[in-house]
């Protein structure tokens, strides 16, 4: 896979699809084991997000891009659950059109003073990966 620049995640991507597979070619699309040539066709990124300093109960937005240039639809889950400070985070999922570019919104939010660090997973047809989140 190929990855964005850092510089994207400051740009957000408005355009969303929709959560799950539903009709009969997406969810045959969504379930195939994708090849090391096929995610070379598929592009992420940032490999990390770094939201630097947030204020205590306030919300800082990101972007996390994902460009499918193949030619079936894929179906990606980021998996923030396990981390509080991420939970506003949207969507959870998408099924990404073959050609099409889609943003999840990364929305960090603290309750109290720290420092944060995690790898975020996020799986492409059921294969997982990761991304850094830092603040």
């Amino acid at each position: 896979m190929r990855a964005k620049q850092e510089l994207m995640s400051d740009k957000l991507v408005k355009r969303k699809f929709k959560p799950e597979p539903t009709t009969q070619n997406e969810l045959k699309d969504c379930s195939t084991e994708l090849t090391g040539q096929q995610l070379q066709k598929i592009s992420v990124g940032p490999q990390r997000i770094n939201f630097k300093n947030v204020f205590v109960k306030s919300n800082a937005t990101k972007s996390f891009v994902v460009t499918n240039d193949l030619r079936q639809n894929i179906y990606v889950r980021l998996m923030v659950d396990a981390y509080p400070e991420l939970q506003m985070s949207t969507p959870l999922s998408q099924v990404i059109p073959p050609g099409q570019e889609a943003g999840f919104d990364i929305v960090f939010c603290s309750q109290s003073v720290k420092s944060f660090s995690a790898p975020i997973t996020y799986y492409i047809n059921d294969r997982p990966f990761n991304f850094l989140v830092t603040a």
